[in-house]
């Protein structure tokens, strides 16, 4: 009788850690797919001061990927 509680609790504890693996390794996709999306916004901005974009252009750009320019 004890033998089965002690394979239970054991058992129990291992699906216990699979779903907390589970959980983190979403937590982790997820982290890893915003920070592609940055990069390549990042990237875009980069690559559009290499080319010969106008002023509205750039401003554009910028504000498609997330920033808001500052009129002065």
């Amino acid at each position: 009788m004890l033998k089965k509680q002690k394979g239970s609790i054991t058992i129990m504890a291992f699906v216990i850690m699979l779903f907390i693996a589970l959980y983190g390794a979403l937590i982790l996709g997820n982290s890893t797919r915003k920070y592609r999306i940055q990069t390549n916004d990042i990237n875009t901005i980069i690559s559009a001061y290499k080319s010969d974009l106008t002023e509205q252009d750039l401003r554009r750009l910028y504000e498609n990927s997330g920033g808001q320019a500052i009129n002065y």
